[in-house]
Formats: C-alpha cells, structure tokens, sequence
C-alpha cells in the first residue's frame, strides 16, 4: 500500500496577515483579497524558481496563515532560502497595498507532506509555526534553523537585523529586505499604513517598526 505521506527536507514560510481578527471592520472582501494575494505569489514564485529547485514550491492559506514550502537538496539550501527571500520581498509591500499586511518567519528543516502535496507536519513546521507570530512588526525573518545554515548571504533578500519580538526575546538572524529603501518609498509605505486606519494601539508598534526597520535599511545600505 502507497504510504499517503512523504517525509522531505526544505525550507518553510509562514506569513500571517496582520489585524484579521477586526478586518472585517474595514474590509468587505477580506478572504477575496487574501485569495488574490496568494493567486499573485503563486504566479510569481513559479518565475523566481526557474533553475532554482527541481520541485515546485507549494503554497497554500491555512485560516488566515499562507504556508509556503519548497523542499531542497542540501546543495540548494542557500539559494531556496534565497528564494523564500525573494517570494517575500514580493508579497510584502503587496500585502500592505492590499490592506492585509504579513509577517512572518523562514525555517529549515523536515518536513512530512501528504500525497496531494499539502504540508502536514515536520520539525520545520513546528519551528515556523512558533515563530512567526512572535514578531511585533510587518517582515520576516530566518529561525535559528535556517540562520544557522544559511552561510552565503544574499543582501538582495536577507540582511542581518535583531527583529522586534514579543515578550523581551532576542535572536541574532537575517531578515528579509523587503524595500529597496529611499526617502520616498518610506513615505509612501507610511502613507499605506495611513489607509489600515483606525490604528489602535494593540497595532501601532508592528507599523513602527516596520518603519524603524526600513529607516535602517536606508542609512545602511
């Protein structure tokens, strides 16, 4: 008998949509702009992968969570996480132009799939999973299994930066490089947050430092 599920080694993503617990206070059509979103990473990540992996990346909404997976041989590690880099530096101003802006966080490791090609578990999704909702910000950033492997960094995707988390925590990772920063394009961004209105205080400090973050990214270049 066929085993229903497959154990792979790769690099997992989760992204969670900042505020959707309220959305529906300022967003008729939430779940349709989320579906859209993922429709246009989707067709995005299929470009950035050309030449990348051997395998299609899988991506997929888990409540209001996107999941995305590409699984790897140990020779691709750095340019999967590179991508993964890449799929977010997309998705995340887009998210924010939607009204439905993500943070979230990258790991490596096992993973166990079903044959129809939907993440079911593994140590790396246990990882993301308890990472991604730690972060007090709009980014993403490498748990300590993909910071630790991820050795030949690629300042296109991934820079290193402390990012703000909850509960006092700090961890010395990369983040991704979500802006090709200038005076003006802060400005814009901060015009975007200005349209996720009302912003309330359990929300503020995400925007903030996000804005903190991009500010960095500008005088750090």
């Amino acid at each position: 008998m066929r085993d229903p599920y497959l154990s792979e080694v790769g690099v997992v993503t989760f992204l969670d949509v900042l505020g959707w617990k309220g959305i529906w206070q300022r967003k008729n059509n939430a779940i349709d702009d989320l579906e859209d979103l993922v429709k246009a990473i989707k067709k995005k990540s299929l470009r950035f992968e050309r030449g990348i992996s051997n395998k299609q990346t899988n991506i997929m909404i888990v409540s209001d969570t996107i999941v995305i997976f590409t699984s790897t041989e140990k020779s691709s590690i750095q340019k999967v996480i590179d991508l993964h880099g890449q799929i977010c530096k997309y998705a995340i101003p887009l998210s924010i132009k939607r009204g439905i802006p993500l943070r979230g966080a990258t790991s490596f490791g096992d993973v166990v799939i079903s044959s129809d090609n939907n993440i079911f578990a593994g140590k790396a999704i246990d990882e993301a999973a308890s990472w991604h909702e730690m972060s007090d910000w709009i980014g993403v950033f490498l748990t300590p299994s993909a910071s630790f492997i991820y050795l030949d960094i690629n300042q296109n995707y991934w820079v290193k930066y402390e990012p703000p988390l909850k509960k006092g925590l700090v961890i010395d990772t990369y983040c991704v490089n979500w802006l090709d920063v200038s005076e003006d394009k802060i400005n814009e961004i901060k015009n975007d947050f200005i349209q996720l209105a009302p912003i309330v205080p359990d929300i503020v400090s995400k925007f903030s430092n996000a804005i903190k973050f991009l500010e960095y990214l500008l005088h750090h270049r």
